[in-house]
């Protein structure tokens, strides 16, 4: 049971629409009729500034982040068989959660940054060579989408 509470936890966590709220708070305007019409950072970025977008990418990461390495611990025994499987479906659980968030009719995001965040927590070098290939075929393309 304690499994289940922890992996709902982080689907709640990962359905904080961070881009929705920064546009609405800081711009008052909705993102979704703006730009490409999604919640994530780079429409933010497009639409609000780089900034607003920085901000949005570090708050959607951070919601994948912190469920995957906050969460088990707090439910699950660390010395548990269970608790990798369970960080593993925190981090599933929050990118679905920003993918299909309840807030928002179960629609809006792609989950690119939020599933940054679970990945740097269950394969750090991984991350690191991804965001190294980011950079690389940005610097090349100029595409953040192909990126």
């Amino acid at each position: 049971m304690s499994a289940a509470i922890t992996v709902f936890l982080a689907y709640l966590s990962g359905t904080i629409p961070f881009g929705y709220l920064v546009a609405r708070f800081f711009a008052g305007m909705d993102i979704r009729s703006q730009g490409s019409g999604n919640i994530g950072a780079t429409n933010i970025a497009r639409v609000l500034g780089a900034k607003w977008g920085i901000l949005v990418l570090v708050l959607d990461a951070l919601k994948g982040l912190l469920p995957v390495l906050l969460l088990p611990s707090l439910f699950i025994n660390t010395d548990s068989s269970l608790f990798n499987h369970v960080q593993v479906a925190c981090g599933l659980a929050a990118v679905v959660g920003h993918m299909f968030p309840v807030w928002l009719k179960f629609k809006w995001g792609k989950g690119v940054a939020t599933a940054l965040g679970v990945i740097l927590v269950l394969g750090p070098w991984a991350t690191l060579s991804a965001v190294g290939m980011f950079f690389l075929s940005f610097l090349v393309f100029r595409i953040v989408s192909l990126s």
